[in-house]
């Protein structure tokens, strides 16, 4: 299952992972402002809203990696069936 998820990953066009490594690019920036927010609940001890903030900003990271991959792979899908 995963050799053939990475072959399909090998096979993608230059352009699409292009897309799909700003995609991760982004999710990771995303993961970090997220961290940053989590670490300062936990050193401070501020208001649990905080701690909320932090969750959910984690949570778009994880959607925003996750839509990247899965798009990608859809319009390289799309791509190869209309050319052909």
């Amino acid at each position: 299952m995963f050799k053939s998820i990475f072959d399909t990953i090998k096979k993608l066009d230059p352009k699409t992972k292009t897309i799909m490594r700003f995609g991760f690019i982004s999710a990771f920036t995303v993961l970090v402002i997220s961290g940053f927010i989590l670490f300062t609940y936990q050193a401070f001890y501020a208001s649990p809203n905080l701690y909320y903030i932090g969750l959910q900003v984690f949570k778009i990271s994880l959607v925003i990696a996750i839509s990247s991959f899965v798009c990608g792979l859809v319009v390289d899908t799309i791509k190869k069936e209309l050319l052909n």
